[in-house]
């Protein structure tokens, strides 16, 4: 409908062999994203778009040398809700590396596996005026997904503040209620709910 954000599509990546290599700042080695866009902000009762399911399947070998260049990012958003909408869901993540996998960063701030679900955000309701006023209330935020890791292989780092692996499943903010002016009376909107986190599921053979 018009208005409303777009889903983000599946993203599927499944070699018997993947090999990456990259030497560069902010040069990850593999980025796997299904990204639900925001909706209008002009138009109420728009939902944000969904992310869908992001799989990894196979035998890794990646390596990064630069800072903040982690070797896999997987992710999942859903985007923010218009006017007191409702914000988009995060997809599931599924990784499964086979034995004799490797992920390896060098430098600062660089995961060897970083995966993430994220609800969107609910969206702010509106402003209302007049003689008698309730205002509207905010949007509820989107849902995350699952994250399951399943490892077989190695992850090694060699920087500062460089984690091993990064497994969330993330609900968004719920959206403002909307304020309310009234010349007899009026009453705020409440906030919209916030959303649970997912299961996450981590195995390190």
């Amino acid at each position: 409908p018009y208005g409303a954000g777009g889903h983000g599509g599946v993203v599927f990546i499944d070699g018997a062999t993947v090999a990456v290599t990259t030497a560069g700042d902010n040069a990850d080695g593999i980025v796997a994203t299904s990204q639900g866009l925001k909706s209008r902000s002009d138009v109420s009762g728009m939902p944000g778009g969904s992310g869908d399911q992001v799989t990894l399947n196979g035998t890794f070998t990646i390596a990064t040398q630069g800072k903040a260049s982690d070797a896999v990012v997987a992710t999942s958003l859903g985007g923010a809700g218009g006017p007191g909408s409702g914000g988009g869901n995060g997809g599931n993540i599924f990784l499964t590396a086979d034995a004799g996998s490797s992920f390896t960063t060098q430098g600062d701030l660089a995961a060897g596996v970083a995966a993430q679900s994220i609800g969107g955000r609910g969206g702010d309701a509106a402003y209302k005026s007049g003689l008698v006023t309730f205002g509207a209330d905010g949007g509820a935020s989107g849902l995350p997904g699952a994250v399951s890791l399943d490892n077989a292989g190695t992850v090694t780092t060699g920087g500062n503040q460089a984690t091993a692996m990064i497994a969330q499943s993330i609900g968004g903010s719920g959206g403002h209620g909307g304020s309310a002016f009234g010349l007899f009376y009026s009453k705020g909107g409440s906030g919209g709910a916030g959303g649970d986190g997912g299961i996450v599921t981590v195995t390190n053979e």
